[in-house]
């Protein structure tokens, strides 16, 4: 697989190219591809494939396998390519109806680990063999991992190895969006469990994140301007949402607050009215995953495809407010790094609403 960085594709040019493979799958690709496949014989379409992906990003993976609900599956994936999500999802939204015979994923998905064994620098790693301490916090799941063969690996091959493990085990998609820190180890962790307990535990984690209006996070922090609150929207990691690709950074300022700088009770009803303005004009095209307020103003941090006018929409949609101007500032930023500095950030004790609290 070969990666280009620093390409950035025209709208225009990325959605022609996309077109450009679903017209070929359709037309004939479709049916070759199966057809190899079918005759043990991939190897026919490989040269085929590989082009056709690579006319959409050079940067792009894929790769075919049995599908769960059709008979096959093909992965387009950025591979880890933070740059890369928003491209692979735009392929997979464009894509057909899926039938007996084809599913689309642009995510490795997990692999059946039953009796699995991965070879690497001269080591067998079953995968029955691993053992697992997951510690649950801020909707991530830090994990040390344990093996036999890790005491005859380097550090980086030690590495490598709990990556291979946990992207078969939980999927790629799983392994960016919840887990945390990963730590591969040569003693057996404390209270330690199966790789499928660890799929239980991740997908538990998930669950209880995303239903209903989701979870947040209450942070807090001191500043030379007054006491700072954020509230944060878990998880914060792009691959739950890799289509969003820009930051847009809403600056609203406010004039009723108390000596903190912080907003009245009706200033914050206020405040909230104007944010659910701002997402009902874009709708599923955009999530407010952090605002934080501080010295009379608020900050919300949203992420928008790039490929929409969401931006425009946004920046159109805060005209009137009538505490002063608002401003608005967007950035191109698929691996979210304009919030990252709240990933880390200390929680403040709430009642878990997600509601902001009015200043005393």
């Amino acid at each position: 697989m070969r990666r280009v960085f620093g390409r950035r594709l025209r709208s225009g040019d990325l959605r022609a190219s996309i077109a450009g493979f679903w017209l070929w799958w359709s037309g004939s690709g479709a049916h070759d591809v199966a057809a190899a496949l079918d005759a043990g014989e991939p190897e026919r379409v490989e040269p085929e494939l590989s082009a056709r992906v690579e006319r959409i990003h050079p940067g792009l993976a894929w790769e075919l396998s049995k599908g769960t609900t059709a008979r096959h599956q093909l992965v387009v994936t950025a591979a880890g390519d933070p740059h890369l999500r928003a491209t692979a999802r735009r392929w997979l939204h464009a894509s057909p109806v899926e039938n007996q015979t084809w599913e689309f994923r642009d995510t490795r998905q997990p692999a059946d680990i039953d009796g699995m064994v991965l070879t690497l620098a001269d080591a067998a790693v079953s995968f029955d063999e691993a053992l697992v301490g997951a510690h649950v916090q801020q909707a991530q799941v830090d994990v040390t991992l344990f093996h036999p063969a890790m005491s005859d690996l380097d550090d980086d091959t030690r590495m490598e190895v709990a990556f291979l493990l946990l992207d078969s085990t939980l999927g790629e998609a799983a392994v960016e969006t919840w887990l945390g820190v990963i730590e591969p180890v040569t003693q057996i962790p404390s209270h330690p469990m199966s790789l499928r307990t660890l799929r239980s535990v991740v997908a538990e984690t998930e669950r209880e994140t995303t239903q209903g209006d989701g979870v947040y996070s209450m942070l807090q922090a001191t500043t030379r301007h007054g006491p700072l609150l954020a509230m944060v929207r878990q998880p914060m990691r792009p691959m739950i949402a890799p289509q969003l690709d820009t930051h847009v950074q809403v600056t609203v300022p406010y004039h009723a607050r108390n000596g903190s700088g912080l907003p009245t009770a009706e200033t914050l009803g206020e405040l909230r009215a104007l944010e659910d303005h701002l997402l009902r004009l874009v709708g599923d095209g955009a999530r407010l995953v952090v605002h934080e307020t501080c010295n009379g103003e608020r900050r919300m941090h949203i992420y928008v495809d790039g490929a929409t006018p969401a931006a425009a929409q946004i920046e159109a949609g805060v005209r009137g407010w009538e505490n002063g101007k608002v401003k608005v500032r967007s950035k191109h930023d698929p691996a979210w790094e304009q919030i990252s500095r709240f990933r880390h950030a200390v929680p403040r004790d709430d009642d878990g609403t997600g509601q902001d609290q009015p200043a005393d």
